[in-house]
């Protein structure tokens, strides 16, 4: 009987020049280190155990990935780097301040990305690859996952700054004593986010500090990991 992995989001092989094929099910469990492959999965639907007996993952590895603790870090594991990110949650009726998890396994044939909600970073980059301007290699793909998130952390950001500059001139030049009770909740976004950021780049530059085989020389602003802008 052919092994199974519950949970698969999408599993998808690289072809080495931005494009990619979806893997036949015979092939998600292989252990070929010939191809590229991407494995996304629903946390809502994994069986922790398939990890261990059909992906070969240790047991520590299957705990890191299913955790409940989504904090952005960098570990260096058994198999190979875990890497969790954070992104805007954008998803229907959703509060942006509501942040959502990418949870992440790389190795140098192969990555494990794990999600509990939908993270519209990773679409970007699968419409991509099925346009065939995507990433080429694993290194490249993980950068790509991460310059999205961050890239839509820091849009939202300059847009929260924006409106503050534009609130604070209007009270302070002007003297519109209507917008002040709007300045308090965009700082406190403000705040909460660079929170995440924060933390987020160095997990990025823990990363290209670990120098793994399969990394080769991108640079940190590569991953989306330059310093954030602040204005004022």
């Amino acid at each position: 009987m052919m092994a199974t992995v519950a949970g698969v989001i999408h599993a998808l092989q690289l072809d080495g020049t931005g494009g990619a094929s979806a893997l036949p099910p015979e092939q998600i469990t292989s252990s070929s280190h010939t191809e590229p492959k991407w494995l996304h999965l629903d946390l809502n639907e994994l069986q922790p155990e398939q990890l261990q007996n059909e992906l070969g993952l240790s047991p520590t590895t299957v705990d890191m990935l299913c955790a409940e603790d989504t904090r952005p870090r960098c570990v260096q594991a058994q198999e190979g780097v875990l890497l969790n990110l954070r992104g805007i949650n954008i998803n229907p009726g959703a509060e942006p301040d509501d942040m959502v998890s990418l949870r992440i396994l790389c190795q140098s044939h192969r990555l494990i990305s794990v999600r509990k909600r939908r993270i519209y970073s990773v679409l970007d980059v699968t419409t991509q690859l099925h346009a065939g301007n995507g990433p080429k290699h694993i290194d490249e793909l993980l950068a790509s996952l991460t310059k999205h998130l961050t890239h839509r952390m820091r849009d939202l950001i300059d847009q929260l700054e924006d409106q503050t500059d534009l609130a604070e001139d209007q009270l302070f030049e002007k003297g519109d004593l209507s917008v002040s009770e709007r300045i308090y909740p965009l700082r406190t976004q403000l705040i909460h986010f660079r929170r995440y950021f924060a933390p987020q780049k160095d997990a990025i530059l823990a990363l290209i500090s670990l120098k793994p085989d399969w990394l080769r020389k991108i640079h940190a602003l590569d991953f989306g990991s330059a310093p954030m802008p602040h204005k004022g």
